[in-house]
């Protein structure tokens, strides 16, 4: 009967010992001045944003950093190099990239001290892309912010059957996408241009056009053609095609 009894004595004992095992402190006595810093709206062309977490000793022993965990190579953080003594106060700086991460963004830091103890920080905000960078220069708007590198296109002389063919490039300028399409605006019986478009344009997107000019039968002198771009039903302003023949 003792054993059973010292049995259940012992069993009584290990739950009484549990929960003061669970209440036993796992943060430092390091107190910092706000545990959530918020960037707001950074831009991602200017490159990494920096904060200070002031950090004060409330205890009464010197406490030493040792590591400062951030989960994410997106964030950096440095730890001082000396021990915090009782009552002062040191700084933890958190580096935060946001290239390539555009939208929002919450990350958490633990600031682990020497006795396996932590103290926990977040930053946050929000990534404002930057512009793509384009391969071409666009000078030329055509309307809807759709630009273009060049708004005239001098095609000839011309023989006849002897087709010449220029590139248009152009990009959308503007934040919504673009049903685009292209028409002669009055064609000219004696020339005839091949205009192999019609596509859907993403904000930023760079395209081209390539634009054959044949001529049917000599004539003297330059003829001009108009170009109509078209976005989502809207006319924009016309592109210049000269065509002279020999």
């Amino acid at each position: 009967m003792k054993p059973i009894i010292h049995i259940i004595m012992l069993l009584l004992l290990l739950l009484t010992a549990a929960p003061a095992a669970k209440a036993q402190k796992i943060e430092s006595d390091l107190k910092v001045d706000a545990k959530i810093h918020n960037f707001g709206t950074i831009d991602e062309a200017k490159g990494k944003v920096t904060h200070e977490f002031r950090l004060t000793n409330t205890g009464s022993r010197p406490i030493t950093i040792t590591n400062a965990r951030t989960g994410c190579n997106c964030v950096t953080a440095r730890i001082p190099d000396a021990p915090i003594a009782p009552g002062k106060t040191a700084s933890v700086t958190v580096t935060y990239d946001p290239t390539d991460r555009s939208g929002s963004f919450r990350k958490e830091i633990n600031i682990i001290t020497h006795d396996k103890k932590f103290t926990r920080v977040q930053i946050k905000g929000n990534v404002k892309a930057a512009p793509a960078k384009r391969n071409h220069s666009y000078a030329f708007d055509l309307g809807h912010r759709l630009l273009a590198d060049n708004n005239t296109l001098d095609f000839g002389p011309l023989s006849a059957d002897r087709p010449q063919t220029i590139t248009l490039r152009f990009t959308n300028d503007c934040p919504l996408t673009m049903n685009l399409s292209f028409f002669i605006q009055q064609p000219d019986p004696d020339i005839d241009v091949f205009i192999p478009y019609s596509s859907i344009l993403v904000p930023d997107r760079e395209d081209s056009l390539p634009i054959t000019v044949t001529v049917k039968r000599p004539f003297k002198g330059t003829r001009t053609l108009k170009l109509l771009p078209v976005v989502n039903t809207y006319t924009l302003n016309p592109v210049t095609i000269n065509v002279r023949s020999r």
